[in-house]
Order: C-alpha cells, then structure tokens, then sequence
C-alpha cells in the first residue's frame, strides 16, 4: 500500500514538473510570427532597391505614383481620389483576398499599350536645292506618344489600377481603355474572361496621368504599395 502511494506521489510530482517545465519553455521560445508591416515594408524597399531595375510606389497615405530606381524616387505623380473596391461576380461580392498592403505587385503593364507614333519623312522628286525648306521642329514625346484619357495597369493575380485622367491632355491623344464595369464582372461569373481580384481606381491630373503614362517603364515593373 505504501509503495503504491509512493509511486501515485511521484507520478503527480513528474507531471507537475513536465508541465511546469512545458510552460517556462513556451515563455522563453514564443512562436515564430509573421514581420510586422514596417519591417515588411523595409525588407521589401531593400530588395528593390537592390533590383537595379525601374519599379512603382503607390503610397496610400499620401496618394501618389511614384516611378523608382536604386531605392531612389525619379517622378512624383499625384492622385487627387483613390477608392479600392472587390468586383463582384454575378452580382455577388467575391471573397476578400487578403493583405495587399506591403507586398509588392508584378508583372505591371499598361491597357491599352504604349505606343509610339514614328515619324517619317519620304524624300520628293524634286532636287533639295531647289525647295525653300523650313526650320524643321523635332517632335516631343507628347507628339509621339498617344495618352488615352482613361488607361488601366494591369498586375499579376488579376491586380488592375484604372486611371482617370482629369483636364486636357497635352499632345496626341489615344482612344481610352475599355471599361472594367459589371458587364466584366458578370462575364468573369461566367468564367468567359479572367476575373479581377482586386480594383483601384485612382483620378489623377491630366498633366501628371499622361507623364505617368509615357514614362511607363517598358520592361514590366514591379509595385510596392505602402500604407
């Protein structure tokens, strides 16, 4: 009998210590968790920085485009409204896709395309000594380069930013994108198109939309959206 009681006193004293020692470790060695934003944000911007490569910045906060090369911003495009929104699909909200903030984007490319107007000059039959020629006046890029009054980059993952452009375009004007409305999303219900998973529609200046437009970087670049 004692012998049993003994080993019943000995058996709860190991499992208190088990537990005991179960909970000092829990404390000492938490879980790992995911970053937080900031240094998200951080570990990002590093990389792109190091990318050696054009990319973008869309800053929320202070709403704006930025075009960025080596961690350092080369153009500033202001946004005078921005609204983010989940299209629905057969009427119905889609569900939401999580975070967006602090990650970067891919595969950036303009809707519809840039497109550069070259200009060429035919020679007549006429000798050139004998035609008055006038002071020719080179074309600029916003001669040459179309900007349509609504334009729309489109990402990886379905991933769009539309662009509105408010005012007079200066230069060539090109014809704008095709709406990206419930007509879309009714035929993306129907599995006719590819669905868009998240929509930001951003109302920019026509003077700093079209300058956005024309510098667009040609190799696809990468966005980093900042809180």
């Amino acid at each position: 009998m004692r012998r049993r009681l003994l080993f019943l006193a000995l058996l709860a004293f190991s499992a208190a210590a088990l537990a005991w020692a179960v909970r000092v470790l829990a404390q000492t060695e938490p879980p790992q968790e995911p970053l937080p934003l900031r240094a998200a944000l951080a570990e990002q911007e590093a990389r792109l920085a190091t990318s050696n490569t054009f990319y973008l910045e869309l800053d929320l906060s202070h709403p704006a485009i930025k075009l960025c090369q080596s961690g350092v911003a080369l153009a500033t495009y202001p946004i005078d409204s921005l609204k983010v929104g989940y299209p629905r699909v057969l009427f119905f909200p889609r569900v939401h896709e999580g975070r967006w903030i602090g990650e970067i984007w891919t595969g950036g490319h303009l809707i519809p395309p840039k497109i550069i107007n070259r200009i060429r000059i035919t020679p007549g039959s006429v000798p050139s000594a004998e035609i008055a020629v006038p002071a020719l006046i080179p074309p600029t890029m916003s001669d040459l380069i179309p900007v349509p009054p609504v334009y729309t980059i489109v990402f990886d993952g379905g991933r769009v930013i539309r662009v509105n452009l408010n005012g007079k375009i200066v230069g060539a004007v090109g014809q704008p994108a095709k709406e990206r409305g419930w007509w879309a999303d009714f035929l993306a219900g129907l599995g006719l198109r590819r669905a868009d998973s998240l929509r930001i529609s951003a109302s920019m200046p026509a003077s700093d939309g079209a300058s956005l437009f024309r510098s667009f970087p040609d190799k696809p670049p990468e966005l980093l959206i900042l809180p």
